[in-house]
């Protein structure tokens, strides 16, 4: 009897343990998708994602036809094993093949190198998983949007 009641303790123990790691665990998010907005003008850009490198060198213009600058191009990252980061243009789809894996916890760091001037985004994915960056049109900083629906483009 003794011994069932210990085993029974030792149980409890280690199932409130592994119960209590569970719950603390940070949300992993189905996938993030990160756009080039407005005021691109033949801007080189490279861009890492939790130290991941995604995009190297991409020339980025901005389309003023329609009022609104944006560039066409966008990059949606899943939490996948196949098709993990597709860059998306105008007119295609590129899947990469990554020598790194990427995990979208509700912390993400992107790492944007605008023509040659590195700037660190830590973002909270709880705040939304839809990303636009912006160029400033002082300077080579981006600005950075969030939401959590999709960006509308007129």
């Amino acid at each position: 009897m003794k011994n069932t009641i210990v085993f029974l303790f030792i149980y409890i123990i280690l199932t409130y343990n592994s119960f209590s790691q569970c719950n603390n665990m940070e949300p992993i998010f189905d996938r993030i998708k990160i756009d080039f907005q407005d005021r691109f003008l033949n801007d080189k850009m490279t861009i890492y994602v939790n130290g991941c490198l995604i995009l190297e060198n991409k020339i980025l213009t901005s389309d003023t036809l329609m009022g609104v600058g944006i560039t066409g191009v966008s990059i949606i990252i899943t939490n996948s094993t196949e098709e993990n980061v597709v860059i998306r243009t105008n007119t295609t789809n590129t899947v990469l093949n990554l020598s790194c894996s990427i995990v979208l916890t509700s912390n993400v760091r992107i790492t944007t190198i605008l023509n040659g001037h590195e700037e660190n985004f830590d973002v909270d994915l709880n705040k939304g998983t839809y990303i636009g960056f912006c160029r400033n049109t002082v300077g080579r900083h981006l600005r950075l949007s969030q939401s959590k629906i999709p960006f509308i483009y007129d």
